[in-house]
């Protein structure tokens, strides 16, 4: 039961929101006392709120802000109904190369897994290479061997050899040129430059009106990461 009144308070809640009319007000800085560490700092706005239930938007506020902790008031004749509040987070930049940026990437991606199946097959090669080196032993000491079949055993081995080196060579020149792609796809991602976004707490009070009017409002709240400390010129 408590489960089913909590979630029919949610429903209400976003409910209300979503009708409220939405007013942004644009505060700045005006007061602001510095202590040895911390400050505390008022910001202040105006704004013409309508007639009735709406919500106004506080943005641009550092996320390091307490939420609970913001004072909030004002000048007019309104009533202060609930307050809220939200992180936005926001892509300032670099949102328009996204594509270019993914498709680059999964190319590097693909050339990366092609280059290490290529060295794969050079470790093969070098296996292969060790194996003949440590089987050249073609006859023994009690019977040796005919020189036909001594014959035939060197060319194979020489052939085999032959192979081996060119093979070897033409995976490393496919191993270079794709390592130069690489390095030309890291310098292209390095040129499109990252995706920045920025984080901003954004403070709301749904407040109510019985006439529209011009308001003052104020917000105070500390934050941490300010002080100051005493210098002297001898």
């Amino acid at each position: 039961m408590k489960r089913m009144l909590i979630l029919f308070f949610m429903a209400v809640t976003v409910s209300a929101l979503a009708k409220d009319k939405e007013t942004k007000v644009k505060t700045s800085i005006s007061e602001a006392t510095v202590f040895e560490s911390g400050a505390q700092v008022v910001r202040s706005g105006k704004a013409s709120i309508p007639a009735g239930t709406s919500l106004l938007i506080f943005d641009e506020l550092n996320t390091a802000i307490v939420p609970s902790q913001i004072l909030f008031n004002g000048k007019g004749d309104f009533t202060v109904l609930a307050s809220y509040h939200r992180y936005q987070v926001d892509t300032i930049a670099g949102w328009d190369v996204a594509e270019d940026r993914k498709k680059l990437e999964k190319e590097r991606t693909k050339l990366q897994q092609e280059i290490a199946r290529e060295q794969g097959w050079l470790q093969i090669y070098d296996r292969e290479e060790q194996m003949l080196q440590a089987n050249q032993i073609f006859g023994s000491k009690e019977d040796g061997i005919e020189i036909t079949k001594l014959k035939e055993a060197a060319e194979f081995v020489r052939q085999r050899y032959l192979d081996i080196r060119t093979k070897r060579l033409e995976i490393q020149d496919r191993i270079d040129e794709m390592n130069v792609r690489v390095y030309e796809i890291n310098n292209e991602l390095n040129m499109l430059g990252g995706i920045q976004t920025k984080q901003e707490l954004q403070y709301m009070v749904r407040i109510n009106s019985e006439k529209q009017q011009y308001a003052e409002f104020n917000l105070t709240y500390q934050v941490a990461n300010a002080g100051w400390t005493t210098g002297y010129d001898a």
